[in-house]
C-alpha cells in the first residue's frame, strides 16, 4: 500500500498555535511541560509516582467499581480495574462530549489513539501499567453540538428543548429518531450489529450519560477501555480544595491571562 502523509501546516485545518506546537516550535515550549514523545514518558512516570494521592487512587477505583455494577464488563475491563489499584498503573486519558453515535470520526479516532499509546508505553516501561480512559463530558451545556450526526448523506437531528447537564437528558424522545435511522441502515451484517449496539445501550439506557457508557463500552469494552462518568459526589468530593482556590484566589484565570500575555510577545 502506497501511503502519502501531508503536513497539519498544508491541510489548512489546523491554526497557527496547534502547528507550531506539533512541530515542537521553540516559543511554545515555556507554556507546556512535556511534549508527548515515549522517551518523554519516563519523567512523567516519575512526578505521577510521587505526586498522586493513594486516596484519589482508591476513590478513583471504587468510583469506577461501582459504576461498571450497571453492565458485564470484558475481562480485561476487570483487570485494568484491578490494576488502577496499583501504585505503578498510570492512566492515558482523552475525553469527549457525548456525541449522538459517537458524532464526528475524532471521537473514534481519539479513543483508538489512546489504547495503541498505552499498548506502545507497556512496552517501552514494561514494570509499569497503563490504563485506556475516555472520560465522559456528562456535564457538558451544549446539546446543540452533540444532537446530531451524519449517515451516508444524510443528517440525523435529536430536536428537543433542553438545559443543564447533557448526561442528565432523559431519552424517551430519542426512540422516534432511532427508528428512523435504522430504517437507513439496511440488512447487511454490518446493519444488525448497529442495530445490537442501539438496542443496548440508547435503547436500554434512562439517560445519555448511560447510553453513551454502554455504547462506547460495546465498540472498545474488549480493548480494556475504562469509561468514568465523572457527575459522581466522591469525585466531586476530591475537587472541593480546587474549586475553593479558584474562587478566592482566581488562580487559574490569573495564570491564563499572565500566559496569553507572554505568548502574545513571543509571536
Amino acid at each position: 500500500m502506497n501511503k502519502q502523509h501531508i503536513p497539519f501546516r498544508d491541510t489548512g485545518r489546523f491554526s497557527s498555535l496547534i502547528c507550531d506546537y506539533l512541530s515542537e516550535n521553540d516559543s511554545l515550549k515555556p507554556f507546556y511541560g512535556l511534549f508527548p514523545t515515549l522517551n518523554n514518558f519516563k519523567t512523567q512516570i516519575t512526578d505521577k509516582t510521587e505526586s498522586y494521592s493513594a486516596t484519589h487512587r482508591n476513590v478513583l477505583v471504587q468510583t469506577l467499581r461501582e459504576q461498571y455494577e450497571t453492565i458485564t464488563p470484558s475481562s480485561l475491563v476487570l483487570e485494568n480495574l484491578d490494576l488502577l489499584a496499583q501504585k505503578n498503573t498510570f492512566t492515558i486519558t482523552t475525553g469527549h462530549q457525548l456525541s449522538l453515535m459517537t458524532g464526528p470520526l475524532y471521537f473514534i479516532y481519539k479513543i483508538i489513539s489512546t489504547i495503541n499509546l498505552c499498548e506502545q508505553l507497556k512496552v517501552k516501561y514494561p514494570a509499569s501499567n497503563f490504563v485506556p480512559v475516555y472520560w465522559m463530558a456528562s456535564e457538558d451545556h451544549d446539546f446543540e453540538e452533540i444532537s446530531s450526526f451524519r449517515f451516508q448523506d444524510k443528517r440525523i437531528n435529536w430536536h428537543r428543548d433542553s438545559a443543564g447537564a447533557v448526561g442528565e437528558i432523559s431519552l424517551d424522545d430519542l426512540q422516534e429518531v432511532l427508528d428512523v435511522f435504522e430504517q437507513y441502515l439496511g440488512t447487511s451484517v454490518n446493519s444488525n450489529t448497529i442495530r445490537k449496539w442501539i438496542t443496548e445501550s440508547y435503547r436500554a439506557s434512562h439517560n445519555l450519560s448511560e447510553a453513551t457508557f454502554r455504547l462506547v463500552n460495546e465498540l472498545f469494552g474488549d480493548k480494556g477501555l475504562i469509561i468514568l462518568e465523572p457527575n459522581k459526589p466522591a469525585l466531586k468530593k476530591l475537587f472541593i480544595p480546587i474549586l475553593k482556590e479558584e474562587l478566592t484566589s482566581q488562580h487559574s484565570f490569573k495564570n491564563v491571562i499572565q500566559s496569553s500575555r507572554k505568548y502574545t510577545k513571543n509571536v
